[in-house]
């Protein structure tokens, strides 16, 4: 069987996309959606005031996870709401405006869209951190699906120097065996969102992390100065999908794909590697879900 033909098949049919990686959308998240008692919630006095609702069942969505470890996300004395993780980059960029970016070379692009960066890496060897530097990473790694090769290096360097690291947690929800640690004092905040996991990338839901006291996202939070009707249809997701739900239902015809087109498994459901390169996935693995479904 010749698989790159294959692979290429499905490029030419849009089942994979080699240059994006989007997540994978259920429709069971669109049917939930059209579900939501949008009557009730409008007839109830101060509707949509769901702020500490918000965040105490973000908090334990979280750490419902079966499939993924957490560890020490107790740490942060402040949980904010904001507008995905967006939000969360938008206001370091701010903190940080006088200080260098780095990123790892496939980190995710708005960064290097947004201000001067300089990459961790080069020519696949970790570039050390300097004074003045500071740090964002995805976990999972968009890079790869997974953790970077370099991350524990990279924590270390942070730890030894001093320099602040914002965790980019946002493709949580679509992973399994990944073990999100966040004990290193290095790691100054972390920064979730429903958008991936749970289908919201069109209400921009999300939940921040830190021991900042300052900013204008604690402020907001303190004012609750939000988009609550956001946070309440977050809520609605929250109570029928687990972060879990992708992996658990979309995994076996995932496993069977990567089989049968000889792909690198990553720990993301949405994409895989072939001949070292990261591939989006999202359409064939609900190509491979139907056949199974069919058969």
């Amino acid at each position: 069987m010749n698989y790159t033909l294959q692979i290429n098949d499905y490029i030419e049919q849009k089942l994979i996309t080699p240059e994006k990686h989007p997540a994978l959308y259920d429709y069971q998240f669109q049917i939930n959606l059209a579900a939501a008692p949008w009557n009730e919630w409008l007839s109830q006095p101060g509707y949509f005031e769901v702020y500490d609702e918000y965040v105490d069942l973000f908090s334990n969505w979280i750490l419902s996870t079966e499939n993924n470890t957490i560890k020490n996300l107790e740490r942060f004395n402040f949980k904010d709401v904001t507008v995905g993780t967006t939000q969360a980059f938008d206001e370091a960029y701010l903190r940080y405006s006088k200080q260098r970016l780095r990123v790892f070379s496939k980190e995710y692009g708005y960064h290097r869209r947004s201000v001067k960066i300089m990459p961790l890496d080069q020519n696949d060897k970790y570039v050390p951190l300097e004074q003045d530097d500071w740090v964002i990473v995805s976990l999972p790694f968009s890079g790869n699906g997974s953790i970077s090769k370099m991350y524990n290096t990279m924590i270390k360097d942070a730890e030894e120097k001093n320099i602040p690291i914002l965790l980019d947690c946002a493709w949580f929800g679509t992973c399994n065996n990944i073990t999100f640690d966040f004990s290193s004092p290095a790691i100054k905040e972390v920064a979730f969102s429903l958008s991936k996991g749970i289908g919201l990338g069109n209400m921009r839901t999300g939940l921040r992390f830190s021991n900042y006291e300052d900013g204008y996202i604690r402020q907001q939070n303190e004012y609750q100065h939000l988009v609550k009707s956001n946070m309440q249809i977050g809520i609605w997701q929250m109570n029928k999908f687990s972060p879990d739900y992708i992996n658990n239902k979309y995994k076996g015809a995932y496993d069977k794909m990567c089989t049968l087109l000889d792909l690198e498994q990553t720990s993301c459901i949405h994409v895989a590697k072939y001949n070292r390169k990261l591939l989006g996935v999202r359409n064939l693995v609900k190509h491979f879900y139907k056949l199974d479904k069919n058969m």
